[in-house]
């Protein structure tokens, strides 16, 4: 039925009133044709646009005047789109003036700024045209060859779609690092994290088993739900008709979704014209998750590889993003988006350093790192950072502690056993530029895929709900920075600042005079930390995107100066493979970048203003506009 809906395209042409009104007319005219020709066109419908349009008793014609005079309007039209540009400018000057002489000046400037932006709206749209770079579907990946050494170009929708699968489901699978799927715990826990040892795990009664490490029976100690999720009990497990209406009438309906075709128009039409089709609808996903069942049909993801940089199309280099159900993600949206996230915030479970919450935003954690280093300089302490990078974090969440640490935030455990269940169950199809596959790839009904795939509404959350583990597994163990506010002499601790899976770690001298070593050391043990705690979610860092600094103090006459040698021994750490790796330590006065800001500890913007002004990229902007057709069609 949605094939057969029109298609209205609007805004292609500039609007102006001589523009409009001959479109009024070519509309009456075709459709007092149809009507003439049998079809069923209302005759008070076509009264109506005839009044709007300033022709009296069309259908008194015979079929060929309607025919001329058809043809008479759309060559007046064709000839008035021409010219729609100077048209549309010489009638918002017209409207401007208008105004003026009405005495209303305010308005007068205000239509001539919409001029103004009209200008400034067609030179970006140009510029974007010619500078930005394909990010759509796949259309070619770079993969090895029979020899192994080399490499080649595929546009080959076969070879794409088997290279994707493969690089994807090693993506899916890497989480089984993580203990939680290794005996003896995934037999007493299970894949979705249900069982009766799960909820020992959750009110702090669990016993580990002896055979287990000592850092995973910490980590399950940091599983116990806080005392006041505790009080409050667990979040609503239904989802009433208003809430469901009020999530889909702000829906963008060109969102990608549903394999089943029921895409998110579908579910927004009903929202207009047929409530009570939705209210049944919302039943049966209800009575789904509260069963902790899902539908068939939500087992089905289409996965889309995209760019993440220009030209990098290995399909390691890719990301992968899931286009799951409609209305299986707006419950996954309402149960943790919503309600997991508002119990967090509203309990004070979700701790101070993780900023991608309600209420913070990413440059607060940006500015946090700021001022530590304002803090470092001003009272000449020693001190150390660490900007720690994860790998593949949303494809490598172990569903065991997905599970867990959402029902920690007050998920019901019902509701945690569908999402995982359908992930677990999920049946992963492959778009390319070249079509959707034919043929789907998955897990094991012993080993299912892991990972919250990317597109999934609960997929952000559930990683903050893990990061707040994480966080309290690293505080419990090290120590990071000891401030003392000026006034109320508050102590403040801080160990970390993440937002999402951005993460960095703080250490501050706690005792004067603390030596260069003992700060190395602190800082070796809590990437270590980090590092391990990362591991028990079945996720792993990348040591060599991490980047530490080492931030000392040497007094000469009195006066304190950086010094920018200290003799220390490297930072090392393991990456997914095990193998140990030496993370590079930047001089305090180069910049790196996080959360969109180049920051140095030195206090040293050169690097930032470099990037902000886009130096770097003059010359590919130049290529870009030379090679376009716009720079022929809009000469300087």
């Amino acid at each position: 039925m949605e094939k057969r809906c029109r298609k209205l395209k609007a805004g292609a042409v500039p609007y102006s009133p001589e523009l409009n009104s001959t479109g009024k007319e070519i509309n009456v005219w075709n459709n007092v044709l149809r009507k003439k020709r049998g079809c069923n066109i209302s005759s008070t419908y076509i009264k109506r646009i005839s009044k709007k349009a300033g022709i009296s008793n069309p259908m008194l014609l015979s079929m060929e005047d309607c025919v001329k005079e058809r043809n008479t309007a759309s060559k007046k039209y064709r000839k008035l789109k021409r010219n729609a540009k100077k048209n549309r400018i010489q009638f918002i000057q017209e409207l401007a003036t208008q105004q003026a002489e009405r005495g209303n000046e305010t308005i007068s400037n205000a239509i001539n700024r919409i001029n103004r932006n009209e200008e400034l709206r067609e030179s970006y749209k140009r510029i974007k045209t010619v500078t930005k770079p394909f990010f759509g579907a796949t259309e070619k990946v770079l993969i090895s060859t029979s020899n192994l050494e080399e490499e080649k170009i595929t546009t080959d929708k076969l070879e794409i779609e088997k290279a994707l699968c493969e690089q994807n489901k090693k993506k899916f699978l890497s989480a089984y690092s993580s203990p939680f799927l290794q005996e003896p715990l995934n037999l007493q826990i299970g894949q979705t994290a249900t069982s009766k040892f799960s909820q020992q795990i959750l009110s702090g009664r669990y016993k580990s088993p002896a055979i287990i490490s000592k850092a995973t029976k910490v980590f399950i100690k940091q599983l116990r739900t806080p005392t006041a999720i505790q009080k409050q009990g667990r979040n609503d497990a239904k989802c009433n008709i208003e809430t469901a209406l009020s999530y889909w009438k702000r829906k963008r309906e060109r969102t990608n979704s549903s394999m089943s075709g029921r895409h998110i128009g579908t579910y927004k039409a009903l929202t207009y014209n047929n409530i009570p089709t939705l209210n049944i609808i919302n039943a049966i996903s209800n009575y789904a998750f509260q069963l902790g069942t899902p539908l068939k049909r939500w087992t089905k993801d289409l996965d889309v590889s995209l760019l993440k940089k220009p030209n990098k199309i290995r399909p390691s280099e890719l990301r992968t993003i899931g286009t799951l159900e409609a209305d299986f993600n707006q419950l996954a949206s309402l149960h943790f988006s919503k309600r997991m996230m508002n119990t967090g915030i509203n309990t004070k479970s979700i701790p101070p350093s993780q900023y991608a919450k309600k209420g913070n935003r990413s440059i607060e954690a940006a500015i946090v790192k700021i001022l530590l280093f304002d803090y470092l300089r001003i009272n000449k302490t020693n001190g150390a950072f660490m900007a720690m990078d994860l790998e593949n974090c949303f494809d490598r969440m172990a569903h065991p502690v997905s599970s867990l640490c959402s029902q920690r935030l007050g998920v019901p455990a019902k509701i945690a056993k569908c999402m995982i269940t359908t992930l677990c169950k999920m049946k992963h199809f492959i778009r390319t530029a070249y079509g959707d596959s034919d043929w789907s790839y998955c897990g094991s009904p012993s080993k299912p895929l892991q990972g919250a795939v990317q597109g999934n509404g609960a997929a952000s959350p559930i990683f903050i709900a893990i990061s707040c583990v994480i966080l309290s597994f690293l505080e419990s163990q090290t120590v990071g920075v000891h401030l003392i506010s000026a006034i109320t002499l508050t102590l403040f601790t801080l160990s970390a600042i993440m937002y999402v899976d951005d993460s960095d770690i703080l250490i501050s001298s706690i005792q004067e005079n603390e030596s260069y070593t003992s700060i190395r050391d602190r800082a070796q043990k809590a990437a270590k930390v980090y590092k391990t705690g990362v591991q028990q979610t079945g996720g792993a860092i990348r040591p060599e995107k991490c980047r530490w600094y080492l931030i000392c103090y040497k007094w000469v006459n009195g006066i304190a100066r950086y010094d920018y040698n200290p003799n220390v021994q490297d930072i090392k750490i393991t990456d997914a493979n095990d193998n140990e790796k030496v993370v590079e330590r930047l001089d305090i006065r180069t910049g790196w970048k996080g959360l969109g800001i180049v920051s140095s500890p030195s206090g040293n913007w050169n690097d930032h203003v470099k990037n902000s002004t886009y130096v770097g990229n003059c010359t590919a902007f130049e290529k870009f506009t030379k090679k376009s057709i716009q720079s022929h069609l809009h000469p300087p």
